[in-house]
């Protein structure tokens, strides 16, 4: 009726559940990574192109820095934009 596994048999059993445990382990991580990467804006951001550097000019009636090329008037009488 029922006879007992032997040590190969058991050995092999192990085995195959042991490897269906490690590529089921290790999708889990790959997808967890995959997700990581999706909401970490800082990854996105590198996707993007930068925007490049402009230099600032000091506005000598108010003293708030502006764009050097493109600036415009603050508002106040005597504005150099």
């Amino acid at each position: 009726m029922f006879t007992i596994p032997t040590l190969p048999k058991i050995l092999l059993i192990v085995l195959v559940i042991a490897v269906v445990w490690w590529w089921h382990r290790r999708n889990q991580i790959k997808k967890r990574e995959q997700a990581e990467l999706e909401r970490n804006p800082r990854n996105r951001a590198k996707s993007k192109p930068a925007n490049p550097i402009e230099d600032m000019t000091q506005c000598k009636v108010c003293g708030a820095y502006v764009p050097a090329s493109g600036a415009k008037n603050c508002g106040r009488p005597n504005c150099p934009f």
